[in-house]
Parts: C-alpha cells; sequence; structure tokens
C-alpha cells in the first residue's frame, strides 16, 4: 500500500495555495557534523511569481549550437579508452579504440532573468518542466588557464567564471567537475551530448512505459500530478545513469532535480539539465551496455543481495484479519503443495502504527505464529514505514520531547496523521532501529518498506519547503531520504552481509546497498499499459518496471503478482503475470484482494467489462506449475544473483540491452542470465511475438529447436510461457519436490536448507564445451558426450538430455563422476 491513497485532490490543491503563500513551520536542530559534501547552502527569498511568464527557451543554448569539433586541447587516459579535451569552445569526446562512443558538445547555464528568482526558494525551478521563469542560456567556453600538466583549469560563460576539472578516475572511466563562482543568478546546468541516429539509451531508474529512453524526458524526482491516478507521477526510483548502447555511460553525482531529455525535443541531442549551481559527473567507457554497471558499483557500493532463503518465493494478503488467518494461509499454502519461502504481514498489525509490537487481539500469541511458520520453511516479514503516530502514546511523546520529526511544510499532508522521522540525525536512527527491534526479537527477519516518499520538491511553481538535522532540504532529500530510512532497517537484519529481506518501493543513487528488491508499488490489477498522467498500469509495467530497474544496479525486482489497483485481477491477468513473475528475479504474490490462488471466492476486479473475478482449478495448479518453476531455477539463477551482487548486472536483462547491435528494443522481452530467453505475454490474446536472438534454441517445454534472428507469433496457453533455451546451455535445476529454501521441521516440507538433495541437469547440445558452476560451488562441465560434476554438496544428480529427439534421464550418486551422455 502506498502513499497514493494518503493523498486527494482537494488536499492537493490546499497544499497549493498555503505553500505558494509562503507558510512554513520550521524547527531549529544543530547540524551534524558529518553533514552532506554536496552543495546544500539554504535558500533565501520570498518573491511572487510574475503574473504571465513568456514562452520558455527550449534550445540548450541561445542560437546554433557550437560546431562538433574544434582544435584539440588535451587527451587523458589511454588506449583504449581516452578522453579528448576541445575547444568547441568547450568539447569532450570519449574515445574506445579511437573511435567516438559519446561527444559531450556543450556545457551550459541557465540564469533567471529576474535575478532575485534565482536565490528564491519559496518558488519551485523544476529542470523537467523548464523551471518556473523564463531562463537566459549561456554555454561555458575554456579559458587559458592550464594546469602544470596541461589540462584546463577553468571555464566561463559570458561573465560566469567557474573551475573545471578532468581526472582519470579508473581505466574506461573519467571525472569531470564545472564549478561556478560566485554564481548569482544561476538556477541550471546542462550537459549537451550528441545522439547518433541509431543509438538507443537504458539506465536512468524504475520506468514504467519502457525500459528504453530515446524520445522521452526522464525527471529525477517525485513530482505531484492531481490528473493522474495515483495523484503523483510514478518515478520510485531513480538513477543519473545514463547507458548508451555503443557502451558507455554517465553518471551525474548530484541529487537535486534533474531532467534527462533523451532526444525528445531534439532528436539529435541527449541534453541533461539539473538545478545546480555545480554539477560533478563521470563518462565511463565499456565494451558493451551491461559492463558500466561494474563501474557504476565501484563507485556507489554493491547491491545488498536478498538472504538465500528469501529467493524462494513470498506470499502476503491485504491486511490479515487476526492471527487465525494468517495460520489457515500457512496450513493452505502446504496442503495444496505451493512452492514458498516467507510470508509478510500487511498493515495494520501493531498496537499502534509502526510500534513494532503486534496488536493483542488480532495476534494474541505471536510466538506461537511464529513457530508455525518456521516449522512449515516460511520466513516472516512485516510492513513498516517511517511515521510515529500519536496513538503509540510512549513512542510518540519521546520522539516529541527529542524533536525527532522532520520539519514538514505547513499544510503538507501526513500519511495515517503520523509524523515523518528525520532519520538524516543519527540519534534517531539509533532510537528507531530500538523501537523496529521489538519485531526483530518476535522473528522478523524482514520488511517492506513503504512510504516515505512524501518529501516532495514542490507543486507547480511552489516549492515545499522541508528541513533536516544533516542541514539538507527537499531540493536534495526527495529521493535521499530513501537512503537514510532503508539504512535503519537494513542494518537490523544484515541485508548488507545478505542475511535479511528489504523491499522497497524508493531507490535512488547508492540505495542498493541497502536495498534487497525493489516493489514498484501500486500496480493497476490488469493488462493497461502505463500511461503518464492517467494510470500507473498493470502487467506491462510490471514488466518495464523490472527491466529497467535492473539497469541501474538494483537486480532484484518483485512486483505484487496481479497487481493491487482496482480489485483482484482477473484469472487470465493473474495467471499470465504469474507465469512472467516465475522467470523474474523474485516471486511474490499479494494484492488488495487476497491473490491466494487457491481462493476461489467471488470478487470485484473494478472493471466493466469483467467486474468479477472467480479463480478455479486451473488457477491453482498452474500456478503450482509456475511456483515450482521458480524454486527450482534457484539453481540456475544462483551464480547470476552472485554476480549481480559483485558487479551489478542485472539478473533479468532487457534484450536491447544485451543484444544492442540487432536494433531490436523491447518492452517486455527479456534474458534470464545468460541463456533463458523470456516473452511474457502481456494482453488478452494470448499471442505474443518472440524477437530470438541469432543461433539456435530449444523450447523449454516441447523441446523443439528453433533458429534465432527472426522474429515470429505464437499462442500461448495459460499454462506455458515463451520460454527458450540456448544451445549448448547446462541449465542446473533444484529437486522437482522442493518446497522452500528455508529450514522447516514439518514432516511433509521438503526444504532445500535442510538437505540439497539431488540435482537435475538439463543440457542442451551446442557447439564445445560449457561450464556451469551453482549452489555449494558445484560445477557441471559438459565436453563432447561426458558430463563432469564436482563437488559433494548434492547427493546425486540426474542428466536430463533434451534436444536429440526424447528427453533422456540419468541419474548418478554423489561426488565427482564422469558419464557419457545418453
Amino acid at each position: 500500500m502506498g502513499i497514493v491513497r494518503a493523498m486527494m485532490k482537494t488536499s492537493c490543491l490546499t497544499i497549493l495555495l498555503l505553500v505558494a503563500c509562503g507558510e512554513s513551520h520550521v524547527q531549529s536542530s544543530p547540524p551534524e557534523t558529518d553533514a552532506a559534501t554536496i552543495d546544500l547552502a539554504p535558500l533565501e527569498g520570498g518573491a511572487s511569481p510574475p503574473d504571465a511568464l513568456p514562452d520558455l527557451e527550449t534550445s540548450p543554448v541561445d542560437g546554433a549550437l557550437p560546431p562538433a569539433g574544434g582544435a584539440l586541447i588535451t587527451r587523458l587516459g589511454s588506449p583504449p579508452y581516452e578522453l579528448e579535451l576541445r575547444e568547441a569552445p568547450l568539447s569532450v569526446r570519449l574515445l574506445r579504440d579511437g573511435q567516438i562512443l559519446a561527444h559531450l558538445r556543450a556545457i551550459t547555464a541557465a540564469f533567471a532573468r529576474t535575478p532575485e528568482h534565482a536565490n528564491d526558494r519559496a518558488r519551485f525551478f523544476d529542470p523537467a518542466h523548464d523551471g518556473s521563469y523564463p531562463l537566459e542560456w549561456r554555454t561555458f567556453e575554456f579559458t587559458d588557464d592550464r594546469s602544470a600538466d596541461g589540462l584546463p583549469t577553468r571555464v566561463v560563460a559570458g561573465d560566469l567564471s567557474a573551475a573545471f576539472h578532468a581526472s582519470v578516475d579508473a581505466e574506461g572511466r573519467f571525472g569531470l567537475s564545472v564549478l561556478p563562482e560566485d554564481s548569482g543568478a544561476l538556477v541550471q546546468l546542462r550537459l549537451v551530448f550528441d545522439a547518433p541516429e541509431g543509438e538507443q539509451y537504458y539506465g536512468l531508474g524504475e520506468l514504467f512505459d519502457q525500459p528504453f529512453h530515446r524520445g522521452k524526458r526522464r525527471p529525477m524526482h517525485i513530482g505531484v500530478d492531481i490528473n493522474s491516478e495515483g495523484l503523483y507521477a510514478e518515478y520510485h526510483v531513480a538513477v543519473p545513469l545514463l547507458i548508451g548502447t555503443s557502451g558507455w555511460g554517465l553518471l551525474v553525482h548530484d541529487h537535486h532535480a534533474g531532467d534527462f531529455d533523451v532526444a525528445a525535443r531534439d532528436a539529435a541531442l541527449v541534453q541533461v539539465t539539473y538545478e545546480a549551481k555545480s554539477l560533478a559527473f563521470t563518462l565511463i567507457g565499456a565494451t558493451r551496455p551491461m559492463d558500466v554497471l561494474p563501474h557504476y558499483v565501484d563507485m556507489t557500493g554493491q547491491p545488498a543481495i536478498p538472504a538465500e532463503w528469501a529467493f524462494g518465493g513470498w506470499i502476503w494478503r491485504n491486511e490479515n484479519r487476526d492471527q487465525a488467518e494468517v495460520l489457515e494461509d500457512v496450513r493452505a499454502i502446504r496442503d495444496h503443495d505451493l512452492p514458498m519461502s516467507g510470508l509478510w504481514i500487511d498493515r495494520p498489525w501493531s498496537t499502534a502504527l509502526n510500534t513494532y509490537v503486534p496488536d493483542p487481539v488480532k495476534f494474541p500469541d505471536p510466538p506461537a505464529m511464529v513457530a508455525a511458520l518456521h516449522a512449515a520453511g516460511l520466513r516472516l516479514a512485516f510492513w513498516a514505514a517511517p511515521y510515529i503516530h500519536p496513538d503509540a502514546t510512549d513512542d510518540f511523546a519521546f520522539a516529541t520531547e527529542n524533536d525527532y520529526f522532520a520539519d514538514i511544510p505547513a499544510g503538507w499532508f501526513r500519511p495515517f496523521d503520523a509524523f515523518i522521522l528525520d532519520l538524516t540525525r543519527s540519534e534517531v536512527r539509533d532510537w528507531y532501529q530500538t523501537v523496529i527491534g521489538r519485531s526483530i526479537t518476535l522473528g522478523a527477519q524482514g520488511f517492506k518498506l513503504d512510504y516515505g516518499e512524501d518529501v516532495q520538491i514542490g507543486i507547480g511553481m511552489a516549492a515545499l519547503p522541508w528541513n533536516f538535522y544533516n542541514g539538507e532540504t527537499e531540493r536534495t532529500m526527495h529521493h535521499r531520504y530513501a537512503l537514510y530510512y532503508h539504512q535503519t532497517f537494513a542494518e537490523l537484519v544484515g541485508a548488507q552481509e545478505g542475511q535479511g529481506f528489504i523491499l522497497s518501493r524508493a531507490g535512488t543513487t547508492g540505495d542498493q546497498v541497502y536495498t534487497t528488491t525493489i516493489w514498484p508499488g501500486d500496480l493497476c490489477n490488469g493488462f493497461e499499459e502505463h500511461l503518464e498522467n492517467r494510470h500507473v498500469g498493470g502487467l506491462p509495467a510490471a514488466i518495464s518496471g523490472g527491466l529497467s530497474v535492473g539497469t541501474v544496479g538494483y537486480p532484484w525486482f518483485a512486483s505484487d503478482t496481479g497487481g493491487y489497483r482496482h480489485g483482484r485481477a482477473s484469472k487470465a491477468v493473474f495467471l499470465r503475470w504469474t507465469a512472467y513473475s516465475a522467470l523474474g528475479s523474485l516471486l511474490q504474490t499479494g494484492g488488495s484482494k487476497h491473490h491466494n490462488p487457491w481462493d476461489f471466492a467471488e470478487y470485484e476486479t473494478g472493471r466493466d467489462e469483467e467486474p468479477v473475478s472467480r479463480f478455479d482449478e486451473e488457477v491453482l495448479e498452474v500456478y503450482r506449475q509456475f511456483a515450482r518453476l521458480y524454486i527450482r531455477l534457484h539453481a540456475y539463477r544462483d551464480p547470476f544473483n552472485q554476480d549481480a551482487h559483485q558487479t551489478g548486472r542485472p539478473v533479468t536483462r532487457p534484450i536491447g540491452f544485451v543484444y544492442p547491435e540487432l536494433g531490436v528494443h523491447s518492452k517486455t522481452e527479456f534474458l534470464l542470465g545468460d541463456s533463458l530467453f523470456v516473452a511474457p505475454v502481456f494482453d488478452e490474446t494470448g499471442m505474443v511475438t518472440v524477437h530470438l536472438p541469432p543461433g539456435e534454441w530449444y523450447d523449454w517445454f516441447t523441446g523443439e529447436g528453433v533458429a534465432g534472428g527472426a522474429a515470429f507469433e505464437r499462442q500461448v496457453p495459460y499454462d506455458r510461457i515463451a520460454l527458450y533455451v540456448r544451445a549448448g546451455a547446462i541449465v542446473p535445476l533444484l529437486r522437482d519436490t522442493v518446497d522452500t529454501l528455508s529450514p522447516a521441521t514439518d514432516a511433509d516440507v521438503d526444504s532445500y536448507a535442510d538437505d540439497p538433495g539431488i540435482l537435475t541437469l538439463r543440457i542442451y547440445p551446442g557447439d564445445g564445451p560449457s561450464t556451469f558452476t551453482t549452489l555449494g560451488g558445484t560445477t557441471i562441465t559438459v565436453s563432447d558426450r561426458e558430463v563432469t560434476l564436482s563437488g559433494d554438496h548434492f547427493s546425486g544428480y540426474i542428466v536430463e538430455a533434451h534436444g536429440d529427439g526424447p528427453v533422456r534421464r540419468v541419474e548418478r550418486g554423489p561426488g565427482p563422476q564422469i558419464f557419457e551422455r545418453p
């Protein structure tokens, strides 16, 4: 559940009037000594906006762009990756083997034509919408100032002088910055890159329309939008990392509001604009798009990997009635033979909002409930948020007495009528961890972290003035709040050590070190695509969100299978969504109307054309089939999970991100790891277009060989998904009876954690030897017609030989063995 249901249109209009009048309540607090190092000088002033604004300029500079070339000043780095600085009047080229990967053809500065507006915090400059005031743009030029080694040290834009810095930070990685002096009326800075025809772009965060960006504008903050279904723009995870398909990346080191215009207003240009008075950024060269991510991780931190049991599948229901209902669900999961490793309890579950003590009326014996979960092989997580409600009397009194709440704009809504904690203050984080720790003592090993996105920059031309203990304001904390929020919980469950599970809705640069999995929030319960200023979208939005967020260092993604908004999903939507989730990075099931697949009651869908949702035995059987496929594929996913933890490379990979040379940029098709190609069905027709990459592939379900390199259509029944295996692949699977990746004591629960058991090896013919290393360091090698398996993690293995007629199975015992494939 999310912030969307806490915001009403009438409230937004009231807030707009309050904030436009400049009303704010500010509590002063001493800054911590380790305040953020970015420029956080407070902005002052309070002038009203002009009655009418002239048309805004959309070109990056006044008049024509500077020429594309210019005289060479100097070159940094060494082959294959070099950086050229040229006069054009300022031009930066990133080279690989002498070829241009990226061309920064201009850096420009925007000045408020009414200078007092430049430092007017009461007014909201939004680069995603061209600012609140008319701007004058000027282009930076290099001066003759040079360092001892010949590097330019200063640039000018009109009468504005700025320090300029360029450096080699690592092989293929170059740092640059522009730091204006006496910036005066400076409002925004912009980087202008060439956008060559044929280049596509990935990165930038979680996007629900498509995972690639050419022709789009992508803001780096959430904005209030009273015309949309959720009342705000759905940019929960915004990361200023742009990746070009020729093999280069741009990372902007700034948390202010930003806008990436990716060849939208001008098809020949990428224009990156920030509401900032200085700008630092990094240019990255790589051999392919995915190789940009290890650089990003090296700069910002390794993604926190979920504990192994968290990869076994999760389930939840909206607003659990009581403890008896939770235990009924546990029994139903096991009685219906559904593989599952975790369950979380959504709100409301505690004595008051975020006391982290179960409501004794609803949950009279929490230790018994937790024991039943653990016996069935299920770990427990709870819903949580960064607020304290007055009903939590002792906690609220203590937090109020010690000034632990953030200073929010006057009139701004408070979710649940609660107060948001100022988690930038270490004392507040330490205290809140003692509060959260009550649920850890109970047995919680994970959290679903909702909300925290009410820190927004403004509405229209009106700013929303927030103040935090560390000196930051809404100008940077609109997404940075997620860092402090998620860190508070991640430290408690050992998320950075791979011991817990943190499911977060929001994120930003660097937050991947605390968040183990992204949840996209409240998606629609149908097949609709994302429509800006209207609705967030259903299954297509989930697929795009997972693929896009994977390209910015968040490798694990889990949407609510079946969606959330408007009611229960129809049978068709739920089964198509189940098939997609089972081939994703993490399977979780839940929604506003109980997506338990064994629940055959009638529910409303909120749709005129299909007003009633009724699950049946087919739903239960198909869900069971895909849930088992998901958990068995843990043996295949594991090395890609480990690589994602080390390098940030995604587990689910957009086809255009892996094969940019094909020129195919699909909203929904992806590779799971290196060898499985997935094309989910995402509409009522059951038809899907498949763009298999070149080479030989095999249908997962039928074993039929298929030649790649050409698109084709196919009809897909409910119990299938368009899933293909690359020729020469080795696909290890857990045994077909496994129920959970968590320890279990119930006799009828088959736990991988208690006994890895027998490994199944699916082997597909291909050219040359193949090797695959999976759980427990088990290495499988296929050479010619021999299969070698090393290690003793598994008690034995079964080989399934595919691609030569009927599947043939051979069983072998534990330990290193060699046998001839039948």
